[in-house]
């Protein structure tokens, strides 16, 4: 009798949770939304670290050590050139190393000239033609050099970053300084 009375009880509250449009719950776990958040957070974190390895790789070269005769004769590094192009509201700015750009080049182009740029402004416009000139002249005295760093005012809009690039790097399809490294930080 009394289990009579407990399936009657049990009917009873299902018909009494079933009024209030309560779903009965059948065991099981919904895995989708579960793997969605999984699969984007692999997805995140793989490109995090693989961004994060491109900024980690530095490039070194060590210096070769000898023995005998030849570790009694030191070799001399060569000087680096450290070309530097700035781009200012008033032109671009080409200076250097100044022990390398004492140079006839130096002084023909007028190098290191202080807040005058070497290249002014023409009419509210850049001198690209007049900036690739100076780059070719000191790739000819520089044939070694190919690195170049270019700097830029904060207001200096994309499309003349780019275009001073490509005035550097080659010109009339001769190479000049195809490592141009842009820190985009003016102070």
């Amino acid at each position: 009798m009394s289990d009579v009375k407990t399936e009657a009880a049990l009917a009873k509250s299902r018909d009494r949770v079933r009024g209030q449009h309560f779903e009965e719950l059948s065991g099981e776990l919904n895995l989708v939304p579960y793997l969605d958040v999984m699969i984007n957070l692999i997805m995140f974190i793989l490109l995090t670290m693989t961004t994060m390895l491109n900024f980690g790789i530095i490039n070194l070269s060590a210096p070769a050590y000898a023995s005998g005769a030849s570790a009694a004769t030191p070799t001399v590094d060569k000087a680096d050139l450290n070309l530097l192009v700035t781009i200012t509201d008033k032109g671009i700015l080409i200076t250097g190393s100044p022990a390398l750009l004492t140079s006839a080049v130096a002084v023909k182009l007028h190098l290191g000239a202080g807040d005058s740029p070497t290249i002014p402004k023409k009419k509210d416009e850049y001198d690209y033609d007049a900036l690739s000139k100076a780059a070719w002249e000191i790739h000819n005295a520089f044939p070694s050099e190919t690195k170049a760093i270019l700097f830029a005012e904060p207001d200096i809009w994309y499309e003349v970053v780019v275009k001073t690039m490509d005035a550097i790097r080659d010109k009339d399809g001769k190479v000049m300084f195809p490592d141009v490294v842009f820190n985009a930080t003016l102070n």
